[in-house]
């Protein structure tokens, strides 16, 4: 789904009616969101069952690839639209999306999710471990640089 829907993205610079425009940009959006929340959700799922004894370390090696995509994303999305147009940096991860589909089930172990049953320990415990904390701690702070950074850059960068 969003791998469709960063695909949909490069081809709504093709709409002309702005109503419509604006209507596609939403709808694209959601399920894109959509998309998101359920790779996310089934990754730390997953890997939550295939490391139980270091969850931990695995969710910081998961955000560490989440921040470096963050990061490098965008600079990799504006040289794809120097080169290519508006279209080219959807397209592109569009497609690495698709490819990645297959990939991940060749790769990727197989998982018996219906005679899974979690481990006894409770969700306070895991927060509770240090590593855990320091990753919150990480999120938190890029967070909020992020959202502090996004309105007051604009103004600076125009001039």
């Amino acid at each position: 789904m969003g791998g469709c829907c960063n695909i949909l993205f490069g081809l709504l610079d093709r709409v002309d009616d702005m109503m419509i425009f604006i209507t596609y940009c939403f709808l694209v959006r959601i399920f894109e969101a959509l998309g998101a929340a359920m790779i996310s959700t089934s990754c730390y799922t997953f890997v939550a069952q295939i490391f139980p004894d270091n969850i931990g370390s695995v969710l910081g090696i998961l955000e560490i690839f989440v921040g470096l995509g963050l990061s490098v994303g965008p600079a990799i999305g504006g040289l794809l639209y120097d080169w290519g147009g508006y279209g080219l940096p959807f397209y592109s991860l569009g497609v690495v999306m698709l490819i990645t589909i297959p990939m991940n089930m060749y790769l990727l172990p197989s998982s018996d999710f219906e005679n899974y049953s979690p481990p006894a320990v409770g969700t306070w415990k895991l927060i509770k471990l240090p590593p855990v904390i320091v990753v919150c701690a990480v999120i938190v702070v890029v967070s909020n640089t992020w959202g502090f950074l996004d309105p007051t850059l604009e103004p600076h960068l125009r001039e």
